[in-house]
C-alpha cells in the first residue's frame, strides 16, 4: 500500500541542508528496499513530497520517523497519508 507524507521545513533551511546527506542516504537506502516509490523536494525548497511503500499505516509512520529529517526536527509539519493511486502515467520523464 502506498503512504504519502507532505512535509513542510522549518525556517532555518541551514539545518535542513546540513541533514540533506543522511536523509538522501536514508532515501537511497528505503529505495533499494522497495520501501520507496518516489521522492522529492518541492520547487521552492520549503518542504518534500515521500511516497512510502509499506504494508500499514504504522510500518509507514516506522519509516517516517526513522528519517534523519524526522529525527533533527526539520519538520515544521507533515501529513501521513494512506493512498491508492488510480492512474499514473510512466510514460512521461521525470523533469
Amino acid at each position: 500500500m502506498k503512504f504519502i507524507v507532505i512535509c513542510h521545513y522549518i525556517e532555518d533551511l541551514d539545518h535542513v541542508a546540513k541533514l540533506r546527506p543522511e536523509h538522501r542516504e536514508y532515501m537511497a537506502q528505503l529505495n533499494s528496499e522497495g520501501k520507496l516509490w518516489a521522492a522529492g523536494p518541492f520547487a521552492d525548497g520549503t518542504g518534500a513530497l515521500f511516497i512510502y511503500e509499506a504494508i500499514d499505516i504504522n510500518s509507514a509512520k516506522d519509516i517516517l520517523k526513522s528519517d534523519p529529517y524526522f529525527i533533527g526536527e526539520v519538520f515544521a509539519e507533515y501529513n501521513l497519508i494512506a493512498w491508492n493511486p488510480a492512474l499514473y502515467n510512466a510514460i512521461l520523464p521525470v523533469s
